[in-house]
């Protein structure tokens, strides 16, 4: 918002539009087969000018995807034919975002939150994506030195903060440790 004055008029148009779905009970049928996980789940209410995005995983791509809901009080339905569906890159991706999502959402349903740590970390780990329970570490491969270049040492200053005394933090008689004469 560029202006404190454009916050209220927005906010109400959001809680209108929040308090009068366009379709709500919304559920989908797959066709029958042996694995299909379709997130989110359940699915939620459809509201105006607000996509509803449904990912699945199937090993079935054939058959008729059955949507229903209430458009109202009325009943709705409509058939998708899947014959013309097809796997794309990146859509696991945007699957497994749904499924973590749909979990953590499922906290204020009272499902054991154990189960869904553990169900949100194996889906984040299996993908490669970040989540409550995860990063991404970047690991630079790249060798810092030629290969069979001895290795060298050197001494490091230290930087004490302005006003310490150096004497008085490590001691006056310090030896290094490569020099120390152990009893």
């Amino acid at each position: 918002f560029s202006s404190i004055d454009e916050v209220a008029p927005r906010m109400a148009e959001l809680f209108a539009k929040l308090e009068r779905p366009v379709m709500t009970d919304l559920s989908a049928r797959w066709p029958q087969s042996d694995a299909t996980e379709t997130w989110p789940s359940p699915l939620p209410d459809l509201y105006d000018g607000e996509p509803v995005v449904i990912t699945t995983r199937t090993t079935n791509l054939q058959g008729q995807l059955v949507l229903s809901g209430k458009l109202g009080d009325k009943p709705w339905t409509t058939t998708l034919d899947l014959s013309s569906a097809r796997a794309a890159t990146g859509i696991e991706k945007l699957w497994a975002r749904n499924k973590i999502a749909s979990l953590e959402n499922s906290r204020v349903l009272g499902v054991d939150t154990a189960s869904i740590d553990k169900a949100v970390l194996d889906t984040a780990l299996a993908h490669h994506l970040t989540s409550r329970l995860t990063s991404l570490v970047a690991v630079d491969v790249t060798p810092a030195r030629p290969g069979g270049a001895e290795l060298a040492r050197q001494e490091v200053p230290l930087n004490l903060p302005e006003g310490w005394d150096f004497d008085k933090v490590v001691g006056r008689d310090l030896v290094p440790a490569d020099q120390a004469v152990v009893p």
